[in-house]
């Protein structure tokens, strides 16, 4: 995830609603925003879902944002 996107993510957010909105641990989003961790293709998926959802953005994540390459 870009940095400019983790921002924006984190003040247009709190991270424990979208942890929950997408069923995964508040640890377990850190490690993936943060870099440490990459998320699987479906939770890739409802994580920028939920994300966009919460920050009432249309598109603006994508599920690539929470996949490390």
């Amino acid at each position: 995830m870009s940095p400019d996107k983790r921002q924006a993510l984190k003040c247009f957010t709190k991270l424990s609603t979208l942890a929950q909105a997408a069923d995964i641990s508040l640890n377990y989003l850190s490690l993936i925003i943060n870099g440490h961790r990459s998320a699987s293709p479906q939770l890739a998926e409802r994580l920028a879902a939920a994300a966009n959802a919460l920050t009432l953005q249309n598109n603006y994540f994508t599920p690539s944002d929470f996949i490390q390459e």
